[in-house]
Protein backbone atom coordinates (compact mmCIF):
# COMPACT_ATOMS: atom_id res chain seq x y z
CA UNK A 1 0.00 0.00 0.00
CA UNK A 2 1.44 3.38 -0.98
CA UNK A 3 1.80 6.15 1.57
CA UNK A 4 -0.65 9.02 1.03
CA UNK A 5 1.07 12.12 -0.33
CA UNK A 6 1.22 15.41 1.57
CA UNK A 7 -1.03 16.99 -1.08
CA UNK A 8 -3.70 14.32 -0.60
CA UNK A 9 -3.39 14.61 3.19
CA UNK A 10 -3.96 18.38 3.06
CA UNK A 11 -6.92 18.01 0.68
CA UNK A 12 -8.55 15.28 2.78
CA UNK A 13 -8.04 17.18 6.05
CA UNK A 14 -9.60 20.32 4.53
CA UNK A 15 -12.55 18.30 3.22
CA UNK A 16 -13.13 16.53 6.56
CA UNK A 17 -12.87 19.82 8.46
CA UNK A 18 -15.63 21.23 6.24
CA UNK A 19 -17.80 18.10 6.66
CA UNK A 20 -17.44 18.03 10.44
CA UNK A 21 -18.20 21.75 10.76
CA UNK A 22 -21.34 21.47 8.63
CA UNK A 23 -22.73 18.02 9.41
CA UNK A 24 -20.88 16.70 12.47
CA UNK A 25 -22.69 16.01 15.75
CA UNK A 26 -20.31 16.30 18.69
CA UNK A 27 -20.90 13.91 21.60
CA UNK A 28 -19.08 15.65 24.49
CA UNK A 29 -20.11 12.93 26.96
CA UNK A 30 -18.41 10.24 24.83
CA UNK A 31 -14.66 10.16 24.27
CA UNK A 32 -12.48 8.39 21.70
CA UNK A 33 -8.90 7.41 22.44
CA UNK A 34 -5.89 6.86 20.19
CA UNK A 35 -2.26 6.06 20.89
CA UNK A 36 0.45 8.57 20.05
CA UNK A 37 4.05 9.27 20.96
CA UNK A 38 6.43 12.14 21.60
CA UNK A 39 9.94 10.81 21.18
CA UNK A 40 10.18 7.82 23.54
CA UNK A 41 7.14 8.82 25.57
CA UNK A 42 3.87 7.14 24.58
CA UNK A 43 0.70 9.20 24.83
CA UNK A 44 -2.99 8.39 24.99
CA UNK A 45 -4.79 11.04 22.95
CA UNK A 46 -8.46 11.73 23.63
CA UNK A 47 -11.04 13.63 21.57
CA UNK A 48 -14.83 14.01 21.83
CA UNK A 49 -16.69 11.54 19.63
CA UNK A 50 -18.22 13.07 16.48
CA UNK A 51 -20.90 11.46 14.33
CA UNK A 52 -21.56 12.28 10.69
CA UNK A 53 -25.26 12.00 9.85
CA UNK A 54 -26.19 8.54 8.62
CA UNK A 55 -29.11 10.12 6.77
CA UNK A 56 -26.57 11.90 4.54
CA UNK A 57 -23.65 9.45 4.55
CA UNK A 58 -24.53 5.81 5.15
CA UNK A 59 -20.88 4.66 5.28
CA UNK A 60 -17.27 5.83 5.08
CA UNK A 61 -17.24 4.74 1.45
CA UNK A 62 -20.18 7.07 0.78
CA UNK A 63 -18.15 9.95 2.25
CA UNK A 64 -15.13 9.04 0.12
CA UNK A 65 -17.27 8.78 -3.03
CA UNK A 66 -18.87 12.16 -2.27
CA UNK A 67 -15.46 13.81 -1.81
CA UNK A 68 -14.30 12.38 -5.14
CA UNK A 69 -17.44 13.52 -7.00
CA UNK A 70 -16.99 17.03 -5.65
CA UNK A 71 -13.25 16.93 -6.55
CA UNK A 72 -12.33 17.68 -2.94
CA UNK A 73 -9.86 14.82 -3.32
CA UNK A 74 -8.56 13.46 -6.67
CA UNK A 75 -11.13 11.09 -8.26
CA UNK A 76 -8.39 8.48 -8.92
CA UNK A 77 -7.41 8.27 -5.24
CA UNK A 78 -7.51 4.74 -3.82
CA UNK A 79 -10.13 4.26 -1.10
CA UNK A 80 -7.52 2.41 0.98
CA UNK A 81 -5.32 5.55 1.02
CA UNK A 82 -8.24 7.71 2.17
CA UNK A 83 -9.22 5.19 4.85
CA UNK A 84 -5.62 5.21 6.11
CA UNK A 85 -5.75 9.00 6.45
CA UNK A 86 -9.13 8.71 8.23
CA UNK A 87 -7.60 6.29 10.77
CA UNK A 88 -4.57 8.54 11.29
CA UNK A 89 -6.21 11.97 11.56
CA UNK A 90 -9.98 11.56 11.97
CA UNK A 91 -10.30 8.43 14.11
CA UNK A 92 -12.80 10.20 16.38
CA UNK A 93 -15.26 10.82 13.51
CA UNK A 94 -17.66 7.93 12.97
CA UNK A 95 -20.93 7.16 11.20
CA UNK A 96 -23.58 5.69 13.44
CA UNK A 97 -25.85 3.00 12.01
CA UNK A 98 -28.95 4.60 13.52
CA UNK A 99 -29.60 8.13 14.77
CA UNK A 100 -33.25 9.15 15.29
CA UNK A 101 -32.54 12.86 14.88
CA UNK A 102 -30.15 12.39 11.94
CA UNK A 103 -32.66 10.84 9.53
CA UNK A 104 -33.81 13.86 7.57
CA UNK A 105 -36.71 12.88 5.27
CA UNK A 106 -35.30 14.93 2.39
CA UNK A 107 -31.80 13.42 2.75
CA UNK A 108 -33.25 9.90 2.69
CA UNK A 109 -35.43 10.82 -0.31
CA UNK A 110 -32.47 12.13 -2.32
CA UNK A 111 -30.36 9.11 -1.46
CA UNK A 112 -33.13 6.69 -2.50
CA UNK A 113 -33.72 8.51 -5.81
CA UNK A 114 -29.99 8.59 -6.62
CA UNK A 115 -29.76 4.84 -6.00
CA UNK A 116 -32.65 4.13 -8.38
CA UNK A 117 -31.96 6.68 -11.14
CA UNK A 118 -29.70 5.83 -14.08
CA UNK A 119 -30.57 8.63 -16.53
CA UNK A 120 -27.51 10.90 -16.22
CA UNK A 121 -29.22 14.33 -16.65
CA UNK A 122 -31.75 13.33 -13.97
CA UNK A 123 -28.90 12.23 -11.69
CA UNK A 124 -27.15 15.57 -12.15
CA UNK A 125 -30.39 17.45 -11.36
CA UNK A 126 -30.87 15.33 -8.21
CA UNK A 127 -27.30 16.00 -7.10
CA UNK A 128 -27.86 19.74 -7.56
CA UNK A 129 -31.05 19.61 -5.46
CA UNK A 130 -29.24 17.50 -2.86
CA UNK A 131 -26.39 20.04 -2.71
CA UNK A 132 -28.89 22.90 -2.24
CA UNK A 133 -30.59 20.98 0.56
CA UNK A 134 -27.25 20.35 2.31
CA UNK A 135 -26.41 24.04 1.96
CA UNK A 136 -29.72 24.90 3.64
CA UNK A 137 -28.91 22.52 6.51
CA UNK A 138 -25.45 24.04 6.80
CA UNK A 139 -26.84 27.60 7.01
CA UNK A 140 -29.32 26.51 9.69
CA UNK A 141 -26.55 24.93 11.76
CA UNK A 142 -24.38 28.02 11.46
CA UNK A 143 -27.26 30.26 12.58
CA UNK A 144 -27.77 27.95 15.57
CA UNK A 145 -24.05 28.13 16.45
CA UNK A 146 -24.11 31.94 16.21
CA UNK A 147 -27.06 32.12 18.65
CA UNK A 148 -25.27 29.76 21.03
CA UNK A 149 -22.10 31.86 20.92
CA UNK A 150 -24.10 35.08 21.49
CA UNK A 151 -25.58 33.61 24.69
CA UNK A 152 -22.11 32.55 25.88
CA UNK A 153 -20.56 35.94 25.09
CA UNK A 154 -23.47 38.09 26.34
CA UNK A 155 -25.28 36.02 29.01
CA UNK A 156 -27.15 39.08 30.33
CA UNK A 157 -28.68 39.79 26.92
CA UNK A 158 -29.33 36.35 25.39
CA UNK A 159 -30.73 33.09 26.71
CA UNK A 160 -29.96 29.90 24.78
CA UNK A 161 -31.84 26.72 25.71
CA UNK A 162 -31.36 23.28 24.13
CA UNK A 163 -33.72 20.45 24.99
CA UNK A 164 -32.38 17.09 23.89
CA UNK A 165 -32.53 13.31 24.49
CA UNK A 166 -36.30 13.28 25.04
CA UNK A 167 -36.69 10.30 22.74
CA UNK A 168 -35.00 7.98 25.23
CA UNK A 169 -36.21 9.40 28.54
CA UNK A 170 -39.33 9.14 30.66
CA UNK A 171 -41.08 12.14 32.14
CA UNK A 172 -43.45 12.36 35.09
CA UNK A 173 -46.62 14.42 35.02
CA UNK A 174 -46.65 16.68 38.12
CA UNK A 175 -49.45 15.91 40.56
CA UNK A 176 -50.91 18.41 43.04
CA UNK A 177 -52.17 17.13 46.41
CA UNK A 178 -55.96 16.90 46.37
CA UNK A 179 -58.69 14.37 47.14
CA UNK A 180 -57.66 12.09 44.25
CA UNK A 181 -54.07 11.76 45.56
CA UNK A 182 -53.04 8.09 45.76
CA UNK A 183 -49.84 6.10 46.19
CA UNK A 184 -49.84 5.39 42.49
CA UNK A 185 -49.71 9.07 41.56
CA UNK A 186 -47.60 10.25 44.51
CA UNK A 187 -44.51 10.81 42.39
CA UNK A 188 -46.37 11.71 39.23
CA UNK A 189 -47.68 9.37 36.58
CA UNK A 190 -45.04 8.15 34.17
CA UNK A 191 -45.53 9.55 30.70
CA UNK A 192 -43.56 7.97 27.85
CA UNK A 193 -42.44 10.68 25.47
CA UNK A 194 -40.88 10.64 22.03
CA UNK A 195 -40.24 14.01 20.46
CA UNK A 196 -39.05 14.12 16.87
CA UNK A 197 -38.20 17.29 15.01
CA UNK A 198 -36.16 18.96 12.30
Amino acid sequence: MTTPTAKLTDAFNAAMTSLVEEFGESMPHQTCFAKGSTGRKKLKISRPLIFLHCGIFQSKQAVISDLKKKSMIPPTTLSSSVRKLWRQHWWHVKIKHWQPFAKCDDCVKYRAKLLTTSFQPAVEALRLDQAMHRLQISIGRRRYDIREKLSETFPDLFLHVSIDAMDNKKTNIPQARHFSHTKKTAGGEVLKTRIMGE
